[in-house]
């Protein structure tokens, strides 16, 4: 949570947010690499894979969302 703190105190500012979500994992891959003992490889792939597996959720949830309105769609079938 106190990773968190750069992205929560200058997130709702446009381009600044950008940088405090950046920072805010920087300090979670530091962190873990301290507190946890594992090494920065380790920690960056437990930062990066949820995120890249979350992105690729919605991904695959958008495309099935958008085939079945597609399909559903009355103007399709004519």
């Amino acid at each position: 949570m106190y990773a968190a703190t750069p992205a929560f105190f200058i997130g709702w500012i446009p381009v600044a947010g950008i940088i405090g979500i950046l920072w805010s994992l920087f300090i979670t891959v530091h962190g873990l690499k301290e507190c946890a003992g594992l090494s920065y490889l380790r920690s960056i792939m437990v930062v990066v894979v949820p995120i890249i597996l979350f992105v690729l959720f919605l991904v695959l949830l958008l495309g099935l969302i958008a085939s079945f309105t597609k399909v559903l769609n009355p103007l399709y079938w004519m």
